[in-house]
């Protein structure tokens, strides 16, 4: 549920404050809310507030909202901590808490913030400055700025002018000393009575206060009221060319200012419910003036704006009553603090906790499992994946697209109940070991797998598949990354039991993982359950064993496999005792008892997996990770995986408007490209099929850099960062494939494992039963560029100039002079790379593969170019460099002439790219003829004939289009897509989405949208046959990057960001965020006519391309530009 983090705060030493606190305050509140200890709410009387809602209160909502001076506090002297600890169990219970208020952040930080314990703030966002900023909390509890609205200098002087002129007006004709306050963020504050006695008053003076406002005007002659004010301002504004700016009263003083509490809700809107799919019925929003004062609208009436069916709350006195639909029930923040303790008490009551306070601190919190098992989903087609029964033949694709992953832990989706077809795997990230099969390369080896159950009711087994009727239904979650099952077991005597089990891995802390089961019974019944941790695989060495801990030692690698695990079953609310059990080698615990109708058992276990160099730290870390999960209760376990997935939604939800099965699709993808990473390991990567199958081995290609890198880069920079540093880690196997070949460099694994070195099989064996050899690893070299290429990409988009100095640079340079030793000089004086295998894997040993050589050409000229950057921007650091990998001035010289000279295979005259020398000379063989077809072309007409024509099995010359679009103009790009999309039959997972991408651009939506759908299709329907084996994340990660690269034509640009929009026909709009150097860019693209929107959030500007538009976009700007249908132009709105 946790809000975003910017990246421009992330990397800042301190948080960016307005109106005097300065950079150190971030430590110093930071170091004072250590300090602070959580008091237990005061108890509370809420029979009041009960008695007066009408129903309306009669509920716990999602999101409580609320203005704090006069709502939740008297004043900001007052101690706020018993306050602060209702927000803290609200926030412990999962809900949003937003304030939004006029003051500055620091004065909400200092009466609040520091009184709630770091880890329980993320749920919390403090809206200030009366709709100008937006602050939120990181999972450690340190404040970020998620967004702010700046003023350009015109803006600021404009109110400055009009608030003088109001103050001069009022001044010459009544004499009357009137004050303007100018410290606020873009606001200025005119203040009509300025005197000692109505310095501060109490927000229940505000009839007096009116009063004395009015009687001081008209005591010197002003014919008029604080409404007359107004509309002055209001007139002053116009003329000074500012007609939307917004102008207030809260008695005191007459405000005007760019922004007011309704963009506040905007952003409540935009940036937390629309993303989390909460409605308006879900809101609390609580207040103390919506009525109307001195026949002006309330303070707080702009919480109002737009918020339908929100429940409205006003604690104020409210002299002149409130607006229709508005509750008012009076007694300021004492009936506030009423209001959260009755909230907290529902919320418990639902959970099925003891209302009281907070629990003492340290005592462990009971394992809750109500709340969750409450929840169990009504799907929702747009966010959830359903399996209806259990059925044998497609059980294991069930399992892969079900699995529940964090990124270092995958737990695939097979039922917990045993079946005879399923493949159950736990997966650890980075736990490799030699293959006990031939040919023994390393391979990501299943831990052992902790979630099975075994259910018996009165001695018949429970298990779907068996003779009994037993039907099963299973739901992924998607937005919150939970599996859930829901079993039904009908006995030979009709007794019905009834198992609903949820399963996830913790994006919260991902070393744990949580199960939760519930039985019912609808008759009495003997019922027995058994839980069991199946035996680990021969690879994995036992070195320790507790009651808690089991820790493994891998053969080879002497990689280390803890896991801690504990279980509880409580029956009609009462903990049962278990026996231990011992079978075929699996160990475990067995519950019986007496089963009755009304009185479910709740099972629960909490497993910890930890992946370590040496048995104490891994077996240290795994206790720890359970311990932390006991003392949180499970409850609180939860609300920290379901904040972190709310957090990655916002950050990188796609919405689709006209096409609900290309909304689910996207939705699916992003499921699982948020499962597949880890920003907390940068010694792992992703492998091809992530962690939800056996396929590949666990094998990192060049997938993660080309298919799922743009993706992570442009919504979650920490994530891609840690992939990257794989690379870095990895630098020094590199070097020696390149120089046990000869070369000079890093030539990089084109399958690697852990260590960075080369692991490809060397055959494998077909269908046939013969032997295939795997020439891969000795000719696919492209790697090394699509590697420095996503080094280059993530730099650009950014601005991660740590990362480029220390890391990402020495990869460019040593890639870059791999390709300038790589390359030959040919008789014809041109640059020649001979031998290669190119993404086309249906023709070896090639000469000049255009993808090879124009990557390799563009890898030379960015090594030329990063030492540049370094030696310009880090003069120290170059020259400790190039002394470090011994790179002279004379060998960097020689580079760009190997690039300039090296050849391309464009021919100018045709604008066709030649895919490899003496490719145009091959058969022309076009794919069509070959149609339907339920196998690869190379099965059809055979490995050794796809060879000599020109059917080749993915994109290769139109993968270079779309990774280098800049290079080649619109029509070299039409040319090639469709010369090479006729020969192309897809025999790789990776190529339908690079044709979709290529497609829209070139502005065949409709063939992009065909293709989107095939991409989705290999893994949803299973096209390609071999779902069974794991989902292929690369494929996921090319359908975000259908959506975002493709539709929206989206590029970087060195100063930028450029878009080139285009969406199929049928899709209404297409909506999603972006990060650019801490920046988030809201992108909308609406159809007819084609109209482009960017919203920028962040402390900076930011250039925007479309077409030949560019916008310098401004924090807080929307920009709207539509194109001409008729021209093809774009225009601003």
């Amino acid at each position: 549920m946790a809000l975003p983090r910017k990246n421009v705060i992330a990397n800042a030493p301190g948080v960016e404050f307005c109106e005097g606190m300065n950079a150190d305050t971030d430590q110093t509140l930071s170091a004072a809310a250590a300090e602070v200890a959580v008091r237990p709410a005061a108890a509370h009387d809420t029979r009041r507030v009960s008695s007066q809602q009408d129903g309306a209160l009669g509920r716990p909502f999602r999101v409580i909202a609320f203005d704090w001076d006069g709502t939740a506090v008297d004043n900001r002297q007052i101690d706020a901590s018993r306050v602060a600890g209702l927000i803290t169990e609200l926030l412990g219970l999962g809900v949003w808490v937003v304030v939004v208020t006029g003051t500055n952040f620091r004065n909400i930080e200092k009466q609040l913030g520091l009184h709630i314990p770091p880890g329980r703030r993320q749920g919390l966002i403090v809206c200030v400055n009366r709709g100008s900023e937006v602050y939120g909390y990181t999972e450690q509890g340190r404040a970020v700025r998620r967004w702010l609205r700046t003023a350009t200098p015109d803006e600021e002087q404009a109110l400055t002018a009009i608030a003088d002129v109001v103050r001069n007006e009022i001044a010459v004709s009544t004499g009357l000393e009137i004050g303007i306050v100018f410290n606020r963020l873009n606001r200025r504050k005119i203040d009509l009575i300025p005197l000692p006695e109505w310095a501060d008053p109490p927000k229940s003076s505000i009839g007096e206060l009116q009063a004395a406002v009015e009687e001081r005007l008209r005591s010197r002659g002003l014919d008029g009221t604080i409404r007359d004010v107004v509309a002055l301002t209001e007139r002053v504004a116009r003329e000074h060319g500012l007609p939307d700016v917004r102008v207030t009263s809260d008695v005191k003083h007459v405000e005007l200012g760019l922004t007011d509490k309704g963009d506040s809700i905007a952003w409540i809107k935009r940036e937390l419910l629309d993303p989390l799919g909460i409605p308006w019925s879900d809101v609390l929003i609580l207040g103390d003036e919506f009525g109307p004062i001195a026949g002006l609208p309330g303070s707080d009436d702009r919480l109002r704006s737009g918020v339908e069916d929100a429940v409205v709350v006003s604690v104020g006195a409210e002299p002149n009553g409130v607006p229709a639909r508005v509750l008012h029930l009076d007694g300021g923040p004492a009936t506030f603090e009423d209001v959260l303790a009755d909230q907290i008490r529902m919320r418990k009551e639902e959970a099925g906790e003891p209302s009281g306070g907070l629990e003492d601190g340290g005592m462990a919190r009971p394992l809750r499992a109500n709340t969750l098992l409450a929840t169990f989903p009504q799907p929702d087609p747009a966010w959830s994946l359903v399996a209806s029964n259990y059925v044998p033949e497609v059980e294991l694709d069930v399992e892969s697209r079900f699995t529940v992953s964090n990124g270092a832990v995958g737990v695939r989706g097979s039922l917990a109940v045993p079946t005879p077809t399923s493949r159950p795997r736990t997966f650890v990230a980075g736990l490799f070991e030699l293959a006990t099969t031939e040919p023994r390369v390393p391979a990501l080896i299943p831990a052992p797998d902790w979630p099975h159950l075994q259910l018996w009711i009165d001695g018949e087994p429970v298990t779907p598949g068996n003779s009994r009727p037993t039907t099963v239904t299973r739901i992924l979650d998607m937005r919150r990354g939970i599996l859930w099952t829901h079993l039904r077991h009908r006995t030979r005597n009709g007794k019905n039991l009834q198992l609903r089990v949820l399963r996830f891995t913790s994006l919260g802390d991902r070393r744990l993982a949580g199960q939760v089961a519930d039985v019912e019974v609808d008759q009495p019944a003997d019922v027995t359950l058994d839980s069991w941790i199946e035996p680990a695989r021969s690879e994995l060495v036992q070195e320790r064993r507790t009651a808690e801990l089991t820790v493994w030692r891998t053969n080879q690698t002497r990689k280390r496999l803890a896991m801690a695990s504990t279980v509880r079953l409580q029956v009609g609310g009462r903990a049962r005792r278990p026996v231990a059990v011992v079978s075929g080698g699996r160990r475990g615990q067995r519950w019986n008892w007496n089963a009755m109708p009304g009185q479910p058992a709740v099972f629960t276990r909490f497993t910890s997996l930890v992946r370590g160099e040496s048995q104490g730290d891994a077996g240290s870390a795994a206790l720890a990770t359970l311990r932390r999960a006991h003392h949180a209760g499970l409850d609180q376990v939860a609300v920290a995986h379901s904040r972190a997935w709310d957090e990655r939604w916002m950050a990188s939800n796609v919405e689709i408007e006209g096409d609900e099965a290309g909304q689910r699709i996207i939705r699916f993808a992003t499921y699982h490209l948020v499962s597949a990473a880890n920003p907390d390991d940068e010694r792992v990567s992703i492998g091809a099929r992530a962690l939800t199958g056996d396929a590949y081995l666990g094998h990192v290609f060049w997938d993660t850099e080309i298919f799922l890198l743009p993706y992570y880069t442009l919504t979650w920079p920490a994530a891609a960062r840690a992939l990257l540093m794989y690379r870095y880690h990895t630098l020094p196997a590199a070097r020696a494939k390149a120089a046990s070949k000869g070369y000079r460099g890093a030539l990089y694994a084109w399958e690697s494992a852990d260590t960075g070195e080369e692991v490809t099989p060397p055959y494998a064996v077909g269908p046939d039963e013969k032997m295939v050899m795997i020439h891969n690893g000795q000719q696919e070299h492209h790697i090394s560029a699509d590697i420095a290429y996503a080094v280059w990409q993530y730099w650009q988009a950014t601005g991660d100039d740590a990362f480029l100095r220390d890391a990402g640079a020495e990869i460019i340079l040593e890639t870059a002079r791999f390709w300038a030793s790589r390359a030959e000089q040919g008789p014809d004086g041109r640059y020649h790379i001979r031998g290669v295998i190119g993404p086309d894997e249906y023709h070896v040993a090639v000469d000049d593969n255009a993808f090879t050589n124009g990557m390799a050409k563009w890898n030379v000229e960015r090594g030329v170019e990063a030492a540049d950057v370094l030696r310009s921007r880090w003069p120290d650091r170059w020259a400790d460099l190039q002394q470090r990998i011994e790179l002279t001035t004379d060998e960097l010289a020689s580079w760009a002439p190997v690039a300039q000279n090296l050849v391309t295979g464009f021919d100018p005259e045709s604008g066709l790219i030649e895919q490899f020398d003496g490719y145009l000379d091959l058969n022309p063989i076009y794919v069509s003829g070959y149609t339907p077809r339920t196998s690869p072309m190379d099965v059809l007409i055979g490995a050794d004939q796809v060879q000599r024509t020109q059917v080749i099995k993915q994109a290769d010359v139109v993968m270079l289009l779309a990774l280098l679009p800049d290079r080649f103009s619109p029509r070299v790009r039409e040319v090639n897509f469709r010369f090479y999309e006729a020969r192309c039959g897809h025999g790789s997972s990776l190529s339908p989405i690079i044709h979709a991408i290529v497609a829209a651009r070139v502005g065949d939506t409709a063939l992009a949208l065909r293709y989107f759908r095939e991409a989705a299709a290999i893994d949803l329907d299973d096209t390609m046959g071999n779902v069974a084996m794991g989902i292929h994340i690369a494929g996921l990660g090319g359908i975000w990057q259908v959506m975002v690269l493709g539709f929206a034509g989206l590029t970087l640009c060195p100063d930028g960001v450029r878009f080139d929009p285009r969406i199929p026909r049928g899709w209404t709009s297409l909506r999603f965020p972006i990060q650019w150097r801490g920046r988030r860019l809201r992108v909308e693209i609406r159809a007819e006519p084609v109209t482009f929107t960017a919203t920028l959030e962040g402390a900076e500007p930011l250039i925007l391309y479309v077409d030949e538009l560019t916008q310098y976009l401004s924090p807080g700007e929307a920009w709207t530009c539509q194109q001409d249908e008729r021209e093809q132009v774009w225009r601003v709105a």
